[in-house]
């Protein structure tokens, strides 16, 4: 896309890389340990994924448990919780696409064939939709995980959802896009 030589708004530079900002991914899941999502600011060894919800994993926390059964949780009482730098790191994406499409929005450079996304400072979120609760109720409760997280880390927050589907009118009046427009009208 080459940022660096795209011509900005006035007030607008290209300085701005997404730091101090959550971007959440509600896709496939993501490979934790690329070296695309390595490099915070304090640290440029550690991830800047804070924390991954694999709905579809058993075996571990679901968010609920985890937040200490926090209200703000309370949907999200399934799956399998991951935070921190080595549990994310150990976290891999079950079909790839959730990690392509953070790489795109949130990833470093880390080499020469790669030039990284929109936002490489980015903290990332990742919610990996599941079929827990049927696609809408998962793909609405991975929104809601994200906006929680960034709630909870003062930041502001935008999610992209790559998930193609033909199960919805395409109209704004089916399940899928009347929860979303409650959420972030919520949000």
């Amino acid at each position: 896309i080459n940022f660096a030589a795209r011509t900005f708004p006035p007030g607008v530079t290209a300085a701005n890389t997404g730091e101090g900002v959550v971007v959440g991914i509600v896709d496939s899941g993501i490979d934790g340990g690329h070296p695309a999502f390595l490099g915070r600011k304090d640290d440029a060894t550690k991830s800047r994924i804070h924390s991954v919800w694999n709905m579809w994993e058993s075996g571990g926390d679901s968010p609920f448990k985890r937040s200490g059964e926090k209200a703000a949780y309370r949907s999200m009482a399934f799956g399998r919780e991951h935070v921190g730098h080595d549990e994310v790191v150990a976290v891999r994406d079950q079909g790839s696409h959730g990690t392509h499409v953070a790489g795109i929005a949130a990833g470093r450079a880390y080499d020469a064939t790669w030039p990284g996304g929109m936002a490489p400072a980015a903290t990332i979120v990742v919610a990996s939709v599941g079929d827990h609760g049927g696609f809408v109720n998962d793909v609405v409760a991975g929104v809601k995980y994200c906006f929680q997280k960034a709630t909870e880390l003062g930041l502001p927050c935008v999610v992209n959802i790559s998930l193609g589907t033909e199960r919805h009118s395409h109209d704004g009046t089916d399940p899928l896009s009347i929860g979303l427009t409650q959420l972030v009208s919520e949000n």
